[in-house]
């Protein structure tokens, strides 16, 4: 692979602001964004909060995946960890990535474009 798609591939975190606390996210690769139009509607936010949410700046998954986990049971145990998050703090979480770039929420829509 070239040094350029190597540094197009490198995860960025973005910092989102809530209530003083600075948290980071990422935007979705075009392959995460074609595994979530596969998911179920109520695994949706479950795939993209772990996908979005990183550690640190350095794009790093606060809530990867582990080993045999397929993309639902994935998202259940996202939605889980989350339970006891409030849904305007997911909200947050969720308009921080979509404001990276204006990114389509939906793979139909980079296509359109």
């Amino acid at each position: 692979m070239s040094s350029v798609l190597s540094r197009l591939k490198k995860k960025r975190g973005y910092p989102v602001d809530i209530d003083g606390e600075t948290f980071h996210v990422r935007s979705l690769t075009i392959g995460e964004l074609q595994r979530l139009d596969q998911l179920a509607a109520d695994h949706k936010t479950g795939f993209v909060v772990g996908c979005a949410l990183c550690i640190e700046a350095n794009g790093e998954q606060e809530l990867p995946s582990v080993a045999g986990e397929d993309d639902t049971a994935w998202a259940t145990r996202v939605l889980t960890e989350l339970a006891d998050v409030p849904t305007d703090t997911i909200r947050a979480l969720s308009d921080g990535v979509a404001s990276i770039g204006k990114t389509p929420a939906t793979l139909e829509k980079i296509a359109k474009n």
